[in-house]
């Protein structure tokens, strides 16, 4: 019987062979380099267990088990979901009744990480349209996807959207603990 793939060799098999000293692995041709920022104890080298993946693509055209939404908890008086980020009116337009479906589980399970199609999850960083992202709300949702996704790799993507946010890199530090298999994507 064939043991089944660690989460480093499905980041492997996904992502072309990743490098443990280097910060940016060779691409294949016509795709753009995955970047590897460090995440290990300090004074320590990364491993591939204390690396933040990141990568630069398409989140509806690369390979993944899992997709991620940001997402926030409000709700039009119709009770469907504000759907204010750029990836989630993508979302909207490729999905239909996302917007309905993702309000009717905010009003009966609140904002949370939730399957809102299979391989699609919502990740809420705020919990009001009119808020800025909310780092305990990221880190909520982070440990909360986790427990979603286990081992299968996921696409997240970067979240800081207006002047008000934090830079992307106070997100990442207080992700750090994320898995690998989840792969944070630069959206072009």
């Amino acid at each position: 019987m064939l043991a089944s793939p660690t989460a480093d060799e499905k980041v492997n098999a996904a992502h072309g062979r990743l490098t443990r000293t280097g910060t940016v692995s060779k691409a294949r041709a016509g795709e753009l380099p995955i970047i590897l920022a460090p995440r290990g104890s300090e004074g320590n080298p990364p491993t591939l267990e204390g690396l933040m993946i990141e990568k630069a693509c398409n989140l509806w055209m690369e390979s993944a088990e899992w997709r991620c939404i940001p997402t926030s908890g409000a709700t039009q008086p119709s009770g469907e979901a504000i759907m204010d980020s750029r990836i989630a009116r993508e979302a909207v337009q490729r999905f239909q009744s996302l917007d309905a479906d993702l309000g009717r589980l905010l009003a009966s399970r609140g904002n949370h990480v939730h399957e809102l199609r299979e391989g699609l999850a919502s990740f809420p960083i705020k919990q009001y349209q009119w808020s800025g992202v909310d780092l305990n709300i990221v880190i909520r949702s982070g440990h909360e996807l986790c427990e979603l996704v286990g081992d299968a790799i996921t696409l997240l993507p970067r979240f800081n959207e207006g002047e008000d946010t934090p830079p992307w890199e106070s997100f990442a530090e207080a992700l750090s603990f994320l898995p690998n298999n989840i792969v944070i994507v630069q959206h072009s």
